[in-house]
C-alpha cells in the first residue's frame, strides 16, 4: 500500500491524504489512480493559492502540469522517468558530464542534465521559464531548477 500526502514545505504539515491500493474491483468507491487524477484529488486543498506543487517521478507530465496551471493556478516542479514520451530524442542521448539541454513551450521547461557519465536527469517545471544556472554549484553547472528541487545551496540566476 502506498499513501501519497503533500506536505507544505514550511510548515512540515499534511494538507490532503490518498490512499493508492492498486487496481480495484469494480463498484460505487473505486476511484483512478491514474497520476493525473491522484494530484487532481490531493491538491484540492492548496487549489487557487498560487503555490508551487514539488512532486517525484511518477506524476509529472504535460497534461497534468497544465491542469495545475489552468484549472488550479498552481505551478509545478518535478523529476521525470526517462520513459516518459514527451522526452525529446535528443535529451537521452549521451553527452559531456555537466551539461544541460532546455526546452520551451508556452509555460513548461524541460530539461536534460547530465550529472555525471551515462547519467541522466529529466526535469519538468511550470515555474522556470529559463536557462539559469546555479553559479554556486561551480564546474558541475547544475540549473537552477534542480537546485530548487533539491534546495542545498542558494539559487542565483543567469542569464
Amino acid at each position: 500500500m502506498k499513501i501519497i500526502v503533500p506536505v507544505d514545505a514550511h510548515t512540515h504539515c499534511s494538507l490532503n491524504m490518498d490512499i493508492y491500493t492498486g487496481q480495484q474491483l469494480a463498484g460505487s468507491y473505486k476511484v483512478s489512480n491514474n497520476p493525473h487524477d491522484v494530484v487532481d484529488r490531493i491538491i484540492q486543498p492548496i487549489s487557487q493559492t498560487g503555490r508551487n506543487v514539488t512532486m517525484d517521478n511518477w506524476f509529472p507530465s504535460f497534461p497534468t502540469y497544465e491542469h495545475l496551471l489552468k484549472t488550479h493556478k498552481l505551478t509545478a516542479v518535478g523529476t521525470m522517468k526517462s520513459n516518459k514520451a514527451c522526452i525529446p530524442p535528443n535529451y537521452l542521448k549521451k553527452r559531456d558530464v555537466n551539461t544541460s539541454i532546455f526546452g520551451f513551450q508556452k509555460d513548461l521547461t524541460i530539461l536534460s542534465y547530465n550529472p555525471k557519465r551515462n547519467k541522466n536527469v529529466f526535469m519538468l517545471s511550470s515555474l522556470h521559464h529559463d536557462c539559469g544556472i546555479d553559479i554556486e554549484t561551480s564546474d558541475h553547472q547544475k540549473p537552477a531548477v534542480i537546485t530548487f528541487y533539491n534546495p542545498r545551496q542558494k539559487v542565483v540566476w543567469i542569464t
